[in-house]
């Protein structure tokens, strides 16, 4: 799932702590320019001011790269072995974590090796630097405070942003991911459960849905999310292959779907616009939204999505909608449910069958079970 990062660092409390660092550089620019203006012509006033204010860009980045190395955030072990976790099948790739570790440790260690070389280092750079300079007997005074003034500063600003801002949207992506798969997982366990254990699942899933909503909600547009929802599905289905992997990936996709319904309280007009473009995605994002209105007035839909569902998942998602809609239905919508379901379990359709050996065949067990107590 991507995510503005923009919009999320804008809204981080501990960026405050940034300012400190940045008014400190912004501070040193006016003695730069006065030093470059001291002492020289207009032109070579600007040469000394292009290769002061370079050196000085160059010596902060330098000291946030070294920041950025120091400050970057280490993964928590996993806790997904815990009671009711589901199994792991993957974790986040560390790659920049570990590379960054070997060269902090390098860097620490030639530092502390070396340390009585630094003096003759910084002053050989400002003796390389200060040709560029008209060559006054403090120039090389100046390179050297230059170059210390900015790579203190590039340093706390790499690591204090590292720190602060980019641990903190690792954990919201880590923490909105969580919530994803947890919410997944429970769609999936619901239907093999007794009734009691299932209304506490229930009553979880639906406090993790409340948590999502509010960290997706503060992200972007409910609109572009479920663009974004749609294009994932579509692109989960394209790129990986069956499997419990990918019906779990998918499955999260349809949890953030459902957890944004309800700060939106979509029409069945809407809902009925994008299950009507067509695409795969489009379909899912429907349902998704459908599940949580539990409206009668699109029953149509759910007919719709299983008898010509485009896919296994697809029909389970609408055997799911059907359920929540059964007590909004009226006796003929029923009527026409019910046979729809015998049919498709039957294989008396063109379309996808519910067979016995396929995870739709419980769900539509109980469904019809429903539907034979309302008739």
């Amino acid at each position: 799932m991507q995510l503005p990062i923009r919009t999320m660092i804008d809204q981080l409390t501990p960026t405050r702590t940034l300012r400190l660092p940045i008014w400190i550089s912004c501070a040193g620019v006016p003695i730069l320019v006065l030093h470059a203006m001291l002492g020289a012509d207009w032109p070579g006033a600007l040469q000394r001011l292009a290769l002061t204010l370079m050196l000085a860009g160059a010596t902060l980045l330098c000291g946030g790269l070294v920041g950025f190395l120091f400050g970057f955030p280490r993964a928590r072990p996993s806790e997904s072995h815990g009671e009711g976790a589901g199994p792991q099948r993957y974790r986040a790739n560390t790659n920049l974590e570990e590379v960054s570790d070997w060269l902090s440790k390098i860097l620490l260690g030639v530092g502390l090796v070396q340390i009585n070389k630094l003096g003759g280092l910084a002053h050989a750079i400002a003796a390389q630097s200060v040709q560029g300079f008209a060559g006054g007997p403090g120039d090389i005074v100046f390179v050297v405070a230059l170059l210390a003034y900015y790579l203190i500063c590039g340093f706390l600003l790499g690591f204090l942003a590292t720190r602060l801002v980019l641990a903190t949207v690792f954990e919201a992506v880590d923490d909105s991911q969580e919530l994803s798969e947890k919410i997944a997982l429970y769609d999936r366990i619901e239907d093999q459960l007794r009734p009691e254990e299932r209304a506490e699942v229930m009553n979880r899933r639906r406090h993790a849905e409340s948590r999502l909503a509010s960290m997706l909600s503060s992200r972007d547009s409910p609109r572009g999310e479920l663009d974004r929802s749609a294009r994932e599905y579509e692109s989960l289905r394209r790129l990986l292959p069956t499997g419990s992997e990918r019906t779990m990936k998918m499955s999260e996709v349809v949890a953030r779907v459902r957890s944004l319904a309800g700060s939106m309280n979509p029409s069945v007009e809407s809902v009925k616009r994008i299950f009507g473009k067509g695409g795969d995605g489009d379909r899912v994002v429907a349902l998704a939204l459908l599940e949580s209105l539990g409206s009668g007035e699109a029953a149509d839909i759910v007919e719709q999505a299983l008898e010509q569902s485009r896919s296994s998942f697809e029909q389970y998602l609408a055997l799911r909608v059907a359920r929540q809609l059964v007590d909004s239905l009226d006796t003929l919508q029923r009527q026409r449910l019910l046979d729809l379901l015998q049919r498709l379990r039957e294989g008396r359709t063109q379309g996808v069958a519910i067979t016995p050996d396929s995870d739709r065949w419980e769900p539509s067990e109980r469904l019809l079970e429903r539907l034979a107590r309302g008739n």
